[in-house]
């Protein structure tokens, strides 16, 4: 009876639990495989330049990477990847640089790390240079500024030879800058100098050609200088940049001085 019993009950444990492979002797039993670790070819980069560092030569760099189990292969495809992240990034990494460049006369391996120093070092340069040329322009437009200023104050005070010059020293550090070329422009036209005047117009012009107030002042001083045609044209043209310029449609309107 309680052997039938033990039975019965077994097989509801088969039913619930399904069954279970009969374990095998300890001789037979398979070894259990753990998963590879990923390997940190970053670390064993920073450690191989430190033994370069240390004076290793090629031959002490094919013995480290044998010792780690690294194929020079697939450690190359690392560092060809690494450099092109390096290359991306804004970081500056000269310092990596000079030692990837040392890597040269290790084999392929010291080619493609030379190649990589030599990329990060040029693009290092540009950076500096790019850099130092934002700050000059900086401070070129800032100088610019303050000789615009105390031209357009001499020029309030009625002093127009003296906001000229001031306007001219303004244009030596910012030759573009449009707004200087214009007020140099009407300084003229209150001389009387209309036809000056014009070509410091067309000077705002051409840095700026969708500037209405120019083009209107411009007609204004064509229409002294009697040509009437082309007054007419650049009055058209500032309308034709601000159709509701109402200072415009009206010197249109005039047709003539």
């Amino acid at each position: 009876m309680l052997k039938r019993f033990w039975h019965w009950l077994k097989k509801i444990f088969q039913r619930l639990f399904g069954r279970k492979a009969n374990p095998q002797p300890a001789g037979e039993q398979r070894r259990l495989e753990l998963p590879k670790q990923p390997i940190d070819y970053e670390s064993l980069f920073f450690q191989l330049l430190a033994g370069l560092d240390g004076g290793w030569n090629r031959g002490d760099v094919k013995g480290f990477l044998l010792a780690k189990n690294i194929k020079e292969a697939d450690f190359l495809a690392w560092l060809r990847g690494f450099g092109e992240r390096l290359l991306a990034s804004s970081a500056e990494n000269e310092e990596l640089a000079r030692r990837l460049v040392r890597l040269q006369g290790m084999g392929e391996l010291g080619d493609v790390g030379y190649e990589i120093g030599v990329r990060l070092l040029e693009r290092g340069v540009t950076n500096r240079r790019d850099a130092e040329d934002t700050e000059e322009d900086e401070s070129a437009t800032d100088k610019a500024k303050v000789w615009f200023n105390k031209g357009y104050e001499q020029y309030n005070a009625g002093d127009f030879a003296g906001a000229i010059a001031s306007f001219d020293k303004a244009l030596e550090f910012k030759p573009d800058y449009y707004e200087v070329w214009l007020i140099r422009g009407v300084t003229l036209y209150h001389l009387g100098e209309y036809e000056q005047a014009v070509a410091f117009f067309d000077k705002a012009l051409e840095f700026k050609p969708d500037y209405h107030e120019v083009w209107l002042i411009r007609g204004g001083a064509l229409d002294y200088l009697g040509e009437y045609e082309q007054a007419v044209a650049s009055y058209d043209k500032a309308l034709e940049i601000k159709p509701d310029y109402h200072e415009a449609w009206m010197q249109a309107g005039c047709g003539t001085s």
